[in-house]
This record gives C-alpha cells, sequence and structure tokens, in this order.
C-alpha cells in the first residue's frame, strides 16, 4: 500500500507519521477504534540530508493486516532521496461480527443469524464485514458458529441462481413470445447468462428482473 504526502521540513515529526498511518487503517477497517500507535525509526537519517521534506509512505498490505509491522518513509531534499524504515505497535480494537450458529452455503446474513462485537485488533487475513453486508449478502460457504465472519466468507445475493426456472421474453418484430427456461448460469440484473428451454434448446439472455430475462440470442 503507497499513499504520499506533501509536507513541509518543519512538520516532519512522528505525530505526522503516526497520524497517516491510523487514516490508512481507519480507512480499510471502518469500525476500528485505535487507543494508541507508537513507531520507532531503525536507523538515522543522514547528518548532512537537510531540508527534507517526507514524499511517501510506504505501508504493505501484509502490515495492514495486523497490528505491528514495519514501514518506510521516503524524504527528498532539493538534491536527492533517502528512504527510512520504522516498526510500529497499534493497540486497537475492532468491531466484528461472529455467527451465532453454524450458517449453511447461501445463508443470507442478518442480525438473527450474527452478532457484534468488539476485540482486540491482532490478526486479520481479511477484512471483517460491517454493518453495510446485512442483507444484501449471503454466506459463500458453510461457517462454522462463533466465527468472525470476514468479506471472503460471504458474497453479494444472486438475483438469479444456476437452475431456476425463469420467465423468458423473445421478441421478433412486433410479435413477443414468452416460455419458460432453465438458468444454467447465475448473475444479476443487467448481466448477460445462458438458459436452456427443455433438454436442448440454449439461449443468451439479459436478465430484466430476478425472475425474467429477455433472449438475445
Amino acid at each position: 500500500m503507497i499513499f504520499s504526502l506533501s509536507l513541509q521540513a518543519d512538520t516532519v515529526e512522528n505525530e505526522t507519521i503516526k497520524t497517516a498511518i491510523k487514516n490508512k487503517y481507519l480507512e480499510i477497517y471502518p469500525t476500528l477504534s485505535i487507543s494508541s500507535l507508537t513507531i520507532q525509526p531503525l536507523g538515522k537519517m543522514p547528518k548532512k540530508f537537510n531540508n527534507a521534506h517526507i514524499e511517501t509512505i510506504y505501508l504493505s498490505n501484509a502490515s495492514l493486516k495486523r497490528n505491528h509491522g514495519t514501514f518506510s518513509v521516503l524524504y527528498a531534499n532539493s538534491k536527492k532521496k533517502k528512504k527510512r524504515f520504522f516498526k510500529f505497535n497499534l493497540d486497537a480494537t475492532i468491531g466484528v461480527y461472529t455467527s451465532q450458529r453454524d450458517l449453511k452455503s447461501a445463508q443470507t446474513l442478518n442480525t438473527h443469524y450474527v452478532s457484534y462485537q468488539e476485540v482486540d485488533f491482532k490478526s486479520f487475513p481479511a477484512r471483517p464485514i460491517h454493518e453495510q453486508h446485512m442483507y444484501d449478502y449471503e454466506s459463500k460457504r458453510s461457517i462454522k458458529e462463533g466465527k468472525i465472519i470476514t468479506v471472503n466468507d460471504i458474497r453479494r445475493i444472486l438475483d438469479i441462481k444456476r437452475d431456476t426456472i425463469i420467465d423468458a421474453r423473445l421478441y421478433d418484430g412486433s410479435v413477443e413470445l414468452t416460455f419458460k427456461v432453465k438458468a444454467i448460469q447465475e448473475g444479476n440484473i443487467g448481466d448477460i447468462i445462458k438458459v436452456k428451454r427443455g433438454h436442448y434448446k440454449k439461449f443468451k439472455a439479459q436478465i430484466t428482473s430476478k425472475s425474467s430475462v429477455d433472449i438475445i440470442e
């Protein structure tokens, strides 16, 4: 993860760097509550490297998945650039949703099945879900009771699922034909999927609602 700051020399202080790091964490984890952040430089800046300003802060995606790690800051002056490394430790809690019971695949997420709680932020291989994922998302796989649910465990609810019987419309000039078809692909409104009529005839169709498609070829 790379992000840039344009700062004058007199503002190049630890608090400036810490604020930038905190903001990046909060961007990735909206429910994060930070108590403190400590940073420690690894090595010293050259004595003759004067009038330097921060050009870029480098914080890897791997570091953003845990509460400690390293990052680097690229300093620059009118003559040259110098990279300096830091280590950091973040003390924070994060709001997460956990499953209240074993969830099957394709289970719609709602407050009957999941509960909100705050836990210490230590290490998260994937981002925990938050409130916006309720109701419009479903489990992508089976989820054990008590598991912290992450974005890797869910998917947006599909408007039409594979093997669903739906209505199809076929236009021939001013004539509209309607018949039943089976979806052999899944998708959302606006997507082009393949459908089948009977055992053999296949069409390409555009999804127009949660129960209908228009045949396009």
